[in-house]
């Protein structure tokens, strides 16, 4: 099933940021993650990377499949409920 409406209005939207080393005691960067379905917030989460990055590639990749995978999760619910 195509989740985006023939009328253009997209039904599910995930928007990632990262920092690098953002966490001044470990250098660990942080993640987070929105996720939107018909404009209303569905899922919002932070996490610290396990690992300390070494380039902003690395963490924003890192943070892309984050929010990614909970953007899938999310897909698969509304295609469930049939909305």
């Amino acid at each position: 099933k195509n989740i985006n409406p023939t009328n253009g209005n997209h039904v599910c939207e995930c928007y990632a940021d990262t920092d690098l080393g953002g966490c001044v005691v470990t250098g660990r960067s942080f993640m987070c993650g929105i996720g939107f379905a018909y404009g209303l917030p569905i899922f919002f989460k932070c996490k610290k990377q396990k690992f300390v990055r070494l380039s902003s590639t690395a963490t924003e990749l890192k943070g892309l499949t984050f929010t990614g995978h909970n953007g899938m999760y999310m897909n698969e619910i509304i295609l469930w409920m049939e909305m």
